[in-house]
């Protein structure tokens, strides 16, 4: 048997979990291989030992590759070779930008130190070199493009001093036609209509959402580096970025390699599983029990990150924090995620006609 779990989960993490499989219901690794799932922003060195002693045979780092998942089914048994061919693939996945002898420079405008430093590794697993310049506020940012050509930007739009939004039209506005061309992408704490078309209205050609997937950025700097010479003569109006907020429907294909049978069974999932989420967190609210609101809207946060319905997401998210908050705040949430939800379910049925 093999068990995949989650490294971080409600009142039993994936640690915990294997541990009691293995001391208290005394299962062994013989019977029982694991493979845990991670966030890559998770630090795991400091457990390295204890996974392998309680016989964790690979982790994984998500969003999970489907090919990467099967190599892991396959192989489980031969854990020394199937981990270095996970290391060989990942170098494989790395792009490289083709600058003759000088490597791409990304600049990163971010005040949070912890979500720079995420940035920054992430860059490095996906490029095989890159030439990282580091902005706090939008006068830093502009300093650094007075002095440096820069290739990319990842730009916070909430920052002291000057925001994205406001360093974004200085850019586009007073710094000459080489800084109209170059590609500015937003870093935003949620999926809130108003900010992305400030983004877009400021000049911004892009938005990611917090926290940052690794393979989303990938694929934005593959769009913005490796084609840039396309992508600067498109011409995409607002509305259509904004259409990915509601429903990423390129992201979740890409996660399940375009399986059209495994797309409309996840639909038509979603389509029966979410109103019973909806409706159970409304009872918590109506009957003001907490634990109620906390475990559906959690689930319910989940369910809509792995489908990539993003507003989902964050609205269940906002309930799930809030949950102690007094009613009618928590109905004001309510009602804003049945009315995305009404939307959204709208488009799910006509897409599996």
């Amino acid at each position: 048997m093999i068990l995949i779990v989650d490294y971080k989960m409600p009142y039993f993490d994936g640690v915990e979990t294997v541990k009691s499989i293995r001391n208290k219901m005394k299962i062994s690794s013989e019977k029982t291989e694991v493979i845990m799932m991670h966030n890559l922003a998770d630090d795991l060195t400091e457990i390295k030992e204890e996974l392998s002693k309680n016989g964790v045979s690979v982790t994984i780092s998500k969003p999970i590759k489907l090919k990467e998942l099967i190599y892991s089914l396959n192989n489980i048994r031969n854990t020394h070779l199937l981990n270095k061919k996970i290391e060989i693939d990942r170098e494989k996945d790395k792009i490289k930008v083709n600058k003759g002898n000088n490597k791409p420079v990304i600049l990163v405008a971010e005040d949070v130190k912890m979500n720079l430093i995420l940035v920054k590794a992430m860059l490095n697993q996906i490029l095989t070199e890159v030439d990282i310049e580091e902005a706090e506020n939008g006068k830093k940012c502009i300093e650094i493009l007075n002095n440096k050509s820069v290739d990319l930007i990842l730009m916070d739009i909430h920052m002291p001093e000057m925001d994205g939004i406001e360093t974004t039209g200085y850019i586009r506005g007073i710094m000459g036609k080489n800084s109209r061309e170059l590609p500015i992408i937003a870093l935003t704490a949620g999926a809130i209509k108003e900010d992305m078309e400030k983004c877009i209205e400021s000049g911004m050609n892009d938005f990611l959402t917090k926290p940052i997937e690794k393979e989303i950025l990938k694929k934005s700097i593959e769009k913005y580096l490796i084609h840039k010479d396309i992508i600067i003569k498109e011409e995409v109006k607002a509305e259509e970025k904004l259409m990915k907020l509601s429903f990423d429907k390129e992201r979740l294909m890409d996660k399940i390699e375009n399986d059209k049978s495994t797309f409309k069974e996840l639909i038509e999932v979603s389509i029966e599983k979410f109103p019973m989420y909806i409706y159970n967190i409304e009872n918590g609210i109506t009957e003001e029990n907490e634990t109620k609101i906390r475990i559906n809207s959690h689930s319910l946060a989940g369910a809509a990150a792995t489908m990539c319905f993003t507003i989902i997401a964050e609205k269940a998210k906002e309930i799930e924090e809030n949950r102690g908050e007094d009613r009618e705040k928590l109905k004001k949430y309510m009602e804003e995620l049945k009315s995305e939800w009404k939307n959204m379910e709208k488009v799910l049925r006509k897409m599996i006609l």
